[in-house]
């Protein structure tokens, strides 16, 4: 034998929220949708300083709004210092900046540059390139100085085609391309190094 014990009014009351007027049993309590959004406290600088940010597009100044009595003022930022026409950072060097002394009094001597002043030697500077002028990289360019018992010197070509070699003696050079075998190849320009001066050539890949 089974008893049924059927529950009062007064407790289910008690099983729904507080302040809930649903009539118990009937439909799904729905006051926590209809409950009143809690109010916070604004915490932005903004409103604390009683300035009203102004609407986007609207093109009007921000309208100032009083402030809440005990809220704290937002601390301004400091005005920007301005600056001059051509401003100079390393003048404080030379000049001085208040009371201390400039780094450098006097102006600084030039070095001695005797490669400069009196060279010894040239330079050649190229490029290689292939039928449709484009440039070739990665290859072997031989350089050797014309007469009897010279040395060859080799060098390679960058990204760019480009090819160089410093400290040459004054004369006249013999100037070609190394194939994949390693030998010199029958084409071959020949250049004239001066002292001081930069000899400029082109190869063609064939």
């Amino acid at each position: 034998m089974s008893i049924h014990s059927t529950p009062s009014p007064t407790s289910s009351r008690r099983r729904t929220r507080r302040g809930c007027r649903c009539t118990p049993g009937s439909t799904p309590c729905r006051c926590g949708a209809m409950r009143r959004p809690q109010r916070t406290r604004a915490t932005c600088s903004i409103f604390t300083a009683g300035v009203m940010p102004s609407q986007p597009g609207s093109g009007a100044p921000a309208a100032a709004v009083p402030a809440r009595p005990g809220a704290r003022q937002a601390t301004p930022a400091p005005a920007a210092s301005p600056q001059a026409a051509n401003p100079d950072r390393l003048d404080y060097l030379v000049r001085g900046a208040g009371s201390s002394l400039p780094v450098f009094t006097a102006a600084a001597p030039v070095p001695a540059m005797p490669w400069i002043e009196h060279p010894i030697s040239g330079f050649i500077a190229g490029m290689v390139t292939d039928a449709a002028g484009r440039a070739v990289e990665a290859s072997t360019v031989r350089i050797r100085r014309t007469g009897w018992f010279r040395k060859t010197k080799r060098t390679t070509t960058d990204g760019n085609g480009w090819f160089g070699m410093t400290r040459l003696s004054p004369g006249k050079y013999h100037i070609h391309l190394e194939d994949r075998a390693g030998k010199g190849g029958r084409e071959r320009v020949e250049v004239t190094v001066a002292v001081g001066t930069v000899a400029r050539v082109t190869l063609v890949a064939r």
